[in-house]
């Protein structure tokens, strides 16, 4: 984005970086499918630098994502979004101090990332991480607790199992992408 003389923020092209390049080509992501792509050279480096000093045995991501051979199926051109009071909001530079900013990361690359770092993986939507872990049951069981209490209990059990709702929603956040990774 450029920032133009009347202080209007704009879309504005640059040389691409010769890091951003090598990234590009180490993780086979040439065809960009007439889509934007995200370049995820800083999530290499944070991952580099966490299994570097922590050392885990597991590690668990979701966020919003694709993988790279379903890019060309988003509704949408760039990966960049913005949401205000999680609703989808406007474009980017449109309100840039009144929006969240946010964009999907490629779970291709974290695939291959893991792969070549000795990890094992599973990829998934939340919603099927969430059933794998016992989701069910506990939604079960709080509409059962809800049948039976009154008033303020009930209003809580009732905000309780709409959070659960929606995070379990295969159209909104259970529609996540989860990847579980394991050292080997």
């Amino acid at each position: 984005m450029n920032l133009k003389k009347d202080n209007e923020l704009r879309y504005g092209k640059v040389e691409m970086r010769e890091s951003n390049l090598k990234w590009i080509k180490k993780y086979n992501f040439l065809d960009n499918q007439d889509n934007e792509l995200e370049i995820q050279y800083n999530t290499e480096q944070f991952l580099d630098e966490l299994i570097k000093k922590v050392d885990p045995n597991h590690l668990l991501i979701f966020d919003y994502g694709f993988e790279y051979e379903e890019r060309n199926l988003k509704p949408y051109k760039s990966l960049i979004r913005t949401y205000k009071e999680h609703h989808l909001s406007s474009d980017p530079i449109e309100m840039p101090t009144e929006t969240d900013i946010t964009y999907d990361v490629n779970f291709s690359f974290l695939k291959q990332y893991f792969e070549e770092n000795n990890f094992e993986y599973k990829i998934m939507k939340q919603y099927e991480f969430l059933d794998k872990y016992g989701y069910p049951e506990i939604y079960s069981s709080l509409k059962n607790q809800f049948v039976e209490t009154y008033g303020v209990d009930q209003l809580k059990l009732k905000s309780d199992i709409v959070g659960l709702e929606a995070i379990h929603n295969d159209r909104g956040l259970g529609g996540f992408y989860c990847i579980e990774a394991k050292k080997l």
